[in-house]
């Protein structure tokens, strides 16, 4: 029986090096021989494929296949090592924590990356409108504010010039720009100067008033994120308790809370208890969790 989780427990870290090895492999950039660099993968429309579309924004050069072996490379992995040691009930957990993992990790640097290029997007839009004011033509306002901010939001209106430089119309291209981005203030102001740009009108005044109106839907979110702090941490700490008493409890008293670890049906009651603590804590972010 040994021998068996030793080999199972070779075979899952063997899995892990070979994975490990494929990502560094596929984005080191000191590579011995000059190599033509990969297109980034291209999102795949449908909410099917919404949660591939969030890790390309990530790891650009992921195919689809690849981030299919990648999820479940690191489920399968957690599963073996898991059901070596303890057994296939928590095995069968860690493989839908390692599936989902790869999601739960790319969403969450995804979220930053456009929180922070939102609140880049006032300033940004303010500059386009004082270049337009000056004089400037709508490509130089884009140009100028390309050259004074930092990214990301210089890299993705740099992209925006690029594809203007290669002859795409300025509609196309912005039309481009905010598919590129899953922002709705990105789409707000797209949507807005195609309708300025066609309609006529003076597109520095809605420039300044599409400013001043992200600014404003940043303060409300700011505002309930405050409020809703308390309702996120009590979710963390109603999910952390359970298993910071038990853990306290079988430090205590080994021999009583032992068991709940070793016998299939205390490895049941674990699993329906963290069964239900996912559930509360799901249902509590969806109660606090507020669309503005």
């Amino acid at each position: 029986m040994i021998w068996m989780k030793l080999g199972i427990l070779l075979f899952s870290f063997l899995a892990m090096f070979m994975g490990v090895y494929y990502l560094v492999d596929l984005y080191s950039k000191k590579r011995k021989k000059a190599v033509k660099p990969k297109k980034a993968a291209k999102k795949i429309p449908g909410k099917r494929y919404q949660k591939y579309n969030q890790f390309i924004t990530v790891f650009p050069h992921i195919s689809y296949k690849q981030y299919i072996l990648v999820k479940y490379g690191l489920g399968l992995f957690i599963f073996f090592f898991l059901t070596s040691f303890i057994n296939i009930i928590f095995g069968g957990v860690g493989f839908i924590i390692g599936v989902k993992a790869p999601d739960i990790i790319t969403g969450f640097i995804h979220r930053k990356r456009i929180n922070k290029f939102e609140l880049q997007l006032v300033d940004g839009l303010g500059m386009i409108a004082n270049a337009l004011k000056a004089g400037s033509s709508f490509f130089q306002a884009v140009e100028v504010m390309v050259n004074e901010l930092k990214p990301p939001i210089s890299k993705v209106f740099g992209d925006f010039l690029k594809e203007v430089r290669m002859g795409a119309s300025n509609e196309s291209a912005l039309d481009n720009l905010a598919s590129r981005i899953d922002s709705e203030e990105l789409k707000i102001a797209t949507v807005s100067i195609n309708i300025a740009r066609e309609a006529g009108g003076n597109l520095s005044e809605i420039l300044f008033h599409i400013s001043d109106t992200i600014r404003e839907r940043e303060r409300i979110k700011r505002k309930i994120d405050a409020l809703t702090s308390q309702g996120k941490m009590s979710g963390i700490v109603v999910g952390s308790m359970p298993l910071l008493l038990a853990v306290v409890l079988y430090k205590l008293d080994p021999e009583m809370m032992g068991p709940l670890f070793s016998s299939f049906l205390g490895q049941v009651v674990l699993l329906f208890v963290m069964i239900m603590i996912t559930v509360g804590f799901v249902w509590i972010r969806r109660i606090i969790t507020i669309d503005v």
